[in-house]
């Protein structure tokens, strides 16, 4: 029995996509305008879609289908909710019964993986070798993989037209690119035309065309008693281009290892109760990710923002055939997870617990004593398994964390590994009512991620894991 299995996903921007906050920005006269930002970025400067975005509406797209007919498809007053698809797929946290449980399916965030550009050729597409493979079309390529390629729709005046977008410093003095035959990619058909006018260039010069990665439109809100534009009320509306190419991937488990034995649904009577086996959360959850073509993601619908059609990748690797010297290899090892371990007080534990559910929701794998101290363990001995195992331990700050033995216990045996790997494994996390001035000397030198407000410190947090993955990855390579 397999307890979990992860998938890659492929997407097409059908529309441009906006998944962006209101900001509200004063103008030199005391006006109140409206900037929307459209689009999150990962450590790199590349949007990404949030992998929060993506699980939110699939789950309402997939709760319109499956579930108990009295949830409310958000897991809070569902009548059953470890037997009913929607929330223990998705997870919960019940008001009518009081429990909670983490979901069955890890999202990542949507990561760009091509740029489309126009040319006087028609639209071509940017990528690099290492985003390609991050999606599974084609094995990771070392050696000369960081030299361009261009696929066999395009020809060398295509490539010479690319060029253009390009700033002076990333232009080759001569173009010197391997031509990449597409037709064997396992890749879904429908974006066949997109692979056969690929050009593939190095990560460090697809950087360099972040700007052609997004855009945004300006509108003005009118009002309906005057017909005339309200004071102040223009938007600025920023977009992840229509017709880019995105990846994500989900990771699903087994309903069995949580001892769900079968689906209650009957929400929509014609599909009736389902078992509880990992084919089936992989079939709901897929059936919610094709509707996404259909109802689209973020906001401004009404506007034409949003449609992403998703494709599932085959589940074996395959391999990309070039005409001239670019070696594969027979197969690239799994993707790392980051352990993370979450140090905390007892006071603190409601910040831990979202913490944690926010951490899965992005593909961590996160280690919370709650879960992992069971009756009976040692707490110490299982303690430090959680310290000596993660690959980071954020710890919470906290009036009462800076009081807790057990905390500065987890910190000092943390930092020991840290001159012992010459690597980051500490992570501090600032709560509301903790100055920086009142932190202890051995923490006064780290730049520390503030949880005031909860949302901009959870996102720096993120980037900042993420930026350490990186750096441990150049040292490894």
């Amino acid at each position: 029995m397999r307890d979990a299995l992860t998938k890659n996903y492929l997407a097409l921007a059908a529309e441009p996509i906006h998944v962006g906050a209101r900001h509200s920005r004063i103008g030199g006269d005391g006006s109140t305008g409206a900037f929307v930002s459209g689009t999150a970025r990962d450590i790199d400067g590349f949007p990404i879609v949030p992998a929060s975005s993506i699980k939110g509406c699939v789950r309402a797209l997939c709760s319109s289908d499956y579930g108990v007919a009295a949830c409310d498809g958000k897991g809070w007053n569902c009548p059953q909710p470890h037997r009913c698809p929607s929330c223990s797929i998705f997870g919960f946290s019940n008001y009518h019964h009081g429990g909670s449980s983490s979901s069955l399916v890890r999202f990542s965030s949507a990561s760009l993986l091509a740029i489309p550009v126009r040319t006087r050729g028609g639209v071509a597409w940017f990528t690099s070798w290492f985003r390609l493979s991050r999606t599974g079309l084609v094995p990771e390529l070392q050696g000369d993989g960081g030299r361009w390629a261009i696929a066999e729709a395009l020809t060398e005046g295509n490539l010479t037209s690319l060029m253009d977008f390009l700033p002076p410093d990333r232009r080759p003095a001569r173009i010197d690119a391997a031509r990449i035959d597409t037709r064997r990619w396992p890749g879904p058909p429908d974006v066949r035309e997109a692979f056969s006018h690929l050009a593939v260039v190095d990560e460090y010069t697809l950087a360099s065309l972040v700007a052609h990665a997004t855009d945004s439109t300006t509108s003005v809100s009118i009002d309906p008693a005057t017909g005339q534009a309200k004071p102040g009320a223009l938007f600025e509306i920023e977009h992840i281009n229509r017709w880019s190419l995105l990846g994500f991937e989900v990771t699903y488990l087994n309903p069995v290892a949580r001892g769900i034995r079968e689906f209650l649904n009957n929400k929509n009577p014609a599909l009736g109760t389902l078992s509880a086996t990992l084919d089936d959360v992989i079939r709901i959850v897929e059936g919610g990710l094709e509707k996404v073509r259909f109802f689209g993601i973020g906001g401004k619908r009404s506007r034409g923002y949003g449609r992403l059609i998703v494709w599932p990748m085959p589940l074996e690797e395959g391999a990309v055939a070039l005409e001239r010297k670019l070696p594969v290899p027979a197969e690239i090892g799994p993707t790392h997870v980051p352990r993370v371990m979450i140090s905390y007080s007892h006071a603190d534990k409601n910040v831990a617990r979202r913490l944690a559910a926010d951490l899965q929701e992005r593909t961590l794998d996160v280690w919370l004593d709650e879960r992992e101290v069971l009756v009976g363990d040692s707490i110490h001995t299982k303690v430090a398994e959680g310290v000596a195992g993660c690959d980071y331990l954020v710890a919470l700050l906290s009036p009462a964390s800076l009081e807790s033995a057990w905390v500065r216990e987890e910190i000092d045996a943390v930092r020991m590994r840290e001159k012992e790997s010459k690597s980051t494994v500490l992570l501090p996390v600032v709560l509301q009512g903790v100055a920086t001035t009142a932190l202890p000397a051995t923490l006064k030198d780290r730049r520390v991620a503030f949880f005031a407000p909860y949302d901009e410190g959870l996102q720096d947090l993120i980037r900042s894991i993420h930026g350490h993955q990186e750096r441990r990855r150049q040292r490894g390579a």
